[in-house]
């Protein structure tokens, strides 16, 4: 089956001299990034696409608008592939809230919504064409299916402290025992960091529009974490649950816990707020 991947793009007031360092998500090494992401993410592998060496993927690029906010430099690029039903929302970052004086930037294109019931039509004669190989994109996808958590200077700091801090908040006290949390491998498409807290049964997710490299993704962390109690936020369909973005699909979840604990840094936190790691493939 052909295989189609559209992709619409929209600038809200933009501003060439701002965003031309970075790589445009048109650019087909960025796409494979996307689409790599997304796969080892988002999507069952038995809905992706097949290995035909001789079928390309079809992309299609759109321009339209995002913003009227005059003071928002941010870029929005829509990516949809009609054939998975998948929308895929990617911005780069240009804004400041005034008032916390944060500036929020990224350094390139980020994943910031995967929809994975996309139905909107789509009129191809709208598109700019981008193709992929459809059989060297399988390859590399199979090659690079596994991916070590790698944690290191400020980040590791950062999320190390973070976790600390959310598990006495999430608990109303001090540790009482040790906690041990798994966090998952770090994406550069993404600015979205995945943990289990396998001690509470939940997942966590850290997410902000400023990269994880940043001071203002960890000084704005506390309004962006997101929790998932694995007892009572999972669900088989999200038709269960309609209109409502506090449930996520055992489907997911589980494709969360395995990147976490079979990919991911295994964290543990003692009573005395000790943090030891240990790469859980290691053992």
């Amino acid at each position: 089956m052909k295989k189609i991947l559209a992709i619409a793009f929209c600038f809200a007031a933009f501003n060439s001299s701002a965003t031309k360092e970075f790589v445009k998500p048109e650019n087909a090494d960025y796409l494979r990034g996307v689409i790599e992401y997304v796969y080892f993410w988002h999507l069952d592998p038995a809905n992706f696409f097949e290995q035909d060496q001789d079928t390309n993927i079809e992309i299609l690029v759109k321009e339209s608008s995002y913003s009227k906010d005059l003071n928002n430099k941010s870029t929005r690029y829509e990516l949809i592939i009609p054939d998975l039903n998948l929308g895929i929302d990617l911005i780069n970052a240009n804004y400041k809230i005034q008032e916390l004086d944060l500036l929020i930037t990224n350094s390139s294109f980020k994943v910031v919504a995967v929809n994975p019931d996309f139905r909107e039509p789509v009129t191809n004669e709208e598109f700019k064409v981008r193709l992929l190989s459809e059989g060297d994109m399988m390859k590399r996808l199979f090659q690079n299916r596994y991916k070590p958590a790698v944690l290191s200077g400020e980040v590791k700091t950062n999320i190390y402290n973070s976790l600390v801090k959310l598990s006495k908040l999430e608990l109303g006290h001090p540790l009482i025992k040790e906690h041990i949390f798994y966090v998952g491998p770090l994406s550069d498409y993404s600015n979205d960091i995945w943990i289990f807290w396998e001690t509470e049964r939940k997942l966590v997710k850290f997410s902000s529009a400023s990269d994880y490299t940043s001071k203002a993704y960890w000084q704005l962390l506390p309004i962006f974490v997101k929790m998932y109690d694995l007892d009572t936020d999972v669900v088989v369909s999200l038709s269960e649950v309609s209109g409502s973005n506090a449930y996520i699909t055992k489907s997911f979840a589980g494709r969360i816990m395995f990147n976490c604990i079979v990919n991911g840094k295994k964290v543990i936190i003692d009573e005395q707020n000790n943090v030891t790691q240990k790469q859980e493939t290691e053992k």
